[in-house]
């Protein structure tokens, strides 16, 4: 997918998921998986992993980083925009780390984390 005319959007979106990460983070992986019902709404999950003091140690609640519905909002933008260009993807994978430097990939195949594949799903979070 193409980001260039996506830039607001996806640094909503990291800034949404900065804003849930403890005190003095260093470094997040976060997946989230989205899919489109019938009915107009979502399936979707996601998950993440913290580090804290230059990836020295894992934050034991990684659960909470991106669980605000702000962060959620932001995924669902980004994904409205790619569908309404026919780049209708499943996954969005964002590595974010403290100084502000980010990579986001996107998944068009499988839904690993929807369907309860937990090794697939730390292979697309490179754990």
């Amino acid at each position: 997918m193409d980001l260039s005319s996506e830039s607001e959007k996806v640094e909503r979106l990291v800034q949404e998921i900065a804003l849930t990460a403890p005190e003095g983070w260093s470094r997040i992986v976060f997946y989230q998986e989205l899919l489109a019902q019938s009915d107009g709404g979502f399936r979707n999950k996601s998950t993440a992993r913290c580090w804290i003091d230059n990836d020295q140690n894992e934050y034991e609640r990684s659960f909470e980083i991106g669980g605000s519905m702000e962060a959620f909002e932001a995924v669902e933008d980004i994904y409205e925009s790619a569908k309404s260009k026919g780049e209708e993807w499943s996954g969005l994978f964002l590595n974010l780390t403290s100084d502000g430097k980010f990579r986001i990939e996107f998944y068009y195949d499988a839904t690993p984390l929807l369907d309860g594949d937990s090794n697939l799903v730390k292979e697309k979070m490179g754990l």
